[in-house]
């Protein structure tokens, strides 16, 4: 039998209200890949000012990061192999089916476009199913 839980994705501050400036660089929180199976993910980005454009891509890590929300190329990176989750540009809900390498931990990075507006939110959730 399996059981799931859909868990919101914060920023190192704890936010789900992730802000992805123009075209900064964002790492959320990491968070634990555990004995899942099936692994999902949902994602919604908004502005007021324009039409968010954000790129968001799973990195993972045998290791917690050191700094949460930093940059760690000696720990978190995006498997080799493994494409970009999605490319956003409009404001609709995205879910995604997730297929992550064997790893304990994940953490997204979200990139924005050269055209995405100062004030976009990105909203994530994790659905992750395992054993029970």
């Amino acid at each position: 039998m399996l059981m799931g839980g859909l868990n919101k994705v914060v920023t190192a501050a704890e936010s789900a209200d992730i802000l992805v400036n123009a075209d900064a660089v964002v790492y959320t929180k990491s968070f634990k890949l555990g004995n899942g199976q099936y692994f999902g993910m949902a994602a919604r980005a908004v502005s007021v000012t324009g039409v968010a454009k954000v790129k968001i891509e799973l990195e993972e890590s045998p290791l917690l990061p050191t700094t949460e929300g930093a940059a760690e190329t000696t720990r978190f990176v995006e498997p080799d192999g493994m494409s970009d989750i999605v490319d956003i540009a409009d404001e609709l809900m995205h879910i995604f089916t997730v297929s992550p390498k064997p790893m304990p931990y994940g953490r997204y990075k979200i990139t924005g476009a050269a055209d995405n507006p100062a004030d976009t939110i990105v909203n994530i959730w994790n659905f992750i199913q395992e054993p029970s």
